[in-house]
């Protein structure tokens, strides 16, 4: 029973000592742990404190390059804006001189127009003299087969016109001449015009609106005798001009004959071309439609119109 009672003791006091060495080292370990705790505080406040300082530094970096920043804009805005004054003042200058200049200009133009204007004028106003005169207002006349009565007989070029004893076969068409010799050129005149024929034998030169009668043997059909037609009528022995009921005889005239026309005169006339462009007789009058060249060539005569280069 004692023996029992000594183990019981012996074990409970080596209880006691191994809670104590236990004890003891969870106070030194727990000691430890507090040390290294208060050590990262430490080191958590000092990274801490140059974490605020670099903070810090940083803003104060940033507000030097700000203030650097506006400074060099605002020396840059002012050098532009001095730039763009003196560009301005460039362009003012520029626009001044460009607008003196076009001015002028104008003056110039308008001075030149007006000089151009009472040039074109007088030369508008100028009657042709000599027959390089004419010849500027020389127009390339030809016949129209359709207007041909059926004796006269025309070349192929359409620039010659005879007439025979016997008829050609020619179609049937209002715009013919059924009883008088005569034939129409083409095209209506209705400006400055001037053209040249040659002829032999007997025949009429003028013009005539497109309305003259075409059918009958009376005078409304006949060239130079009715309202609608002006001619000149040339023979070896005579030359005389006719109009509806006004005839004037002129000086005979050589083969090659001139006529010129200026419509908005109200002008037609007749020349010599062989005599020095002679001028034999002159229509004064107020032309309503445009104008036809007419030709009446005679039995056994023939009538050219001539071109720039005969």
């Amino acid at each position: 029973m004692r023996c029992l009672e000594k183990q019981s003791r012996e074990v409970k006091e080596k209880i006691r000592e191994e809670e104590k060495h236990v004890l003891s080292r969870a106070e030194n370990h727990l000691k430890k742990i507090q040390s290294e705790i208060q050590t990262l505080q430490r080191t958590s406040e000092s990274e801490e404190q140059k974490f605020e300082e670099l903070q810090f530094s940083t803003k104060k970096e940033k507000i030097d390059e700000k203030e650097n920043m506006d400074e060099l804009l605002y020396v840059m805005y002012e050098s532009l804006r001095a730039a763009l004054s003196d560009v301005k003042e460039s362009l003012k200058l520029e626009d001044q001189r460009i607008s003196h200049k076009v001015s002028s200009l104008k003056e110039y133009d308008m001075n030149t127009s007006e000089k151009i204007k009472a040039t074109d004028r007088d030369r508008l106003d100028m009657e042709p003299r000599t027959r390089a005169d004419f010849l500027h207002y020389y127009n390339n006349i030809t016949l129209d087969l359709h207007t041909a009565n059926c004796y006269v007989s025309l070349s192929e070029d359409l620039k010659e016109a005879t007439t025979l004893s016997e008829p050609q076969s020619y179609s049937d068409r209002p715009e013919r001449f059924t009883n008088w010799a005569q034939v129409l050129g083409r095209a209506g005149l209705a400006g400055r015009c001037y053209w040249e024929v040659e002829w032999f034998g007997s025949v009429c030169v003028g013009v005539c609106y497109r309305s003259m009668r075409r059918t009958g043997g009376g005078g409304d059909s006949k060239l130079g005798h009715n309202r609608r037609s002006w001619s000149l009528d040339c023979s070896d022995s005579s030359c005389s001009f006719h109009h509806h009921k006004l005839s004037v005889s002129v000086s005979s005239c050589s083969s090659k004959l001139g006529l010129y026309l200026d419509f908005r005169a109200g002008t037609l006339s007749f020349y010599d071309v062989c005599s020095s462009m002679k001028l034999l007789h002159k229509v004064q009058t107020s032309f309503t439609q445009p104008l036809y060249p007419a030709f009446w060539v005679g039995l056994g005569s023939t009538l050219q119109l001539c071109s720039l280069s005969m």
